[in-house]
């Protein structure tokens, strides 16, 4: 464990849990999803969570590479699984496809919590592994994040 609060974050995700994601993190903290366009709390974190859930029920994280400089990480990770339920609020249904997709956390830390943790991830690798990328079946989830963006939600541009 040569990086305790990385650690417990991956196994948060790794659980599913959400109680534990947000207790790596401080109350005030903004978690952002890059490539959905969304910013939120850790009181936001269920729905995040229950979205993976939503993909894939086995879902899993792994560590590929951590980099540090004083409160800031790099931690390069893969997520596995297999497209075994409905995905997002259409309800697409589940291709049995497993996937493979690479991605990265940068955060920032302060008094032993995440303070600020960006997720960046290949959202395009996933739906052509689960075979959900052709036609307008993506189109429902950009329309969704444009709500939210319209709605008030809190963008990079806002933090």
């Amino acid at each position: 464990m040569e990086y305790p609060l990385v650690d417990a974050f991956v196994t948060a995700w790794d659980n599913h849990s959400a109680d534990a994601l947000r207790a790596t993190m401080s109350e005030d903290a903004i978690y952002e999803v890059v490539p959905q366009g969304r910013s939120f709390g850790p009181d936001k974190l269920g729905e995040q969570v229950g979205f993976m859930q939503s993909l894939s029920s086995d879902f899993s994280m792994s560590i590929e590479s951590v980099l540090r400089d004083g409160n800031r990480y790099a931690v390069e990770w893969a997520l596995m699984g297999t497209n075994d339920g409905p995905f997002g609020p259409l309800h697409l249904e589940a291709s049995g496809r497993s996937f493979r997709v690479r991605g990265a956390w940068i955060i920032e830390t302060e008094n032993s919590k995440i303070t600020l943790c960006r997720a960046y991830w290949d959202f395009a690798g996933l739906l052509r592994q689960i075979d959900a990328s052709h036609g307008g079946q993506v189109a429902w989830q950009m329309a969704l994040w444009s709500e939210e963006h319209s709605s008030g939600m809190p963008t990079t541009e806002e933090n």
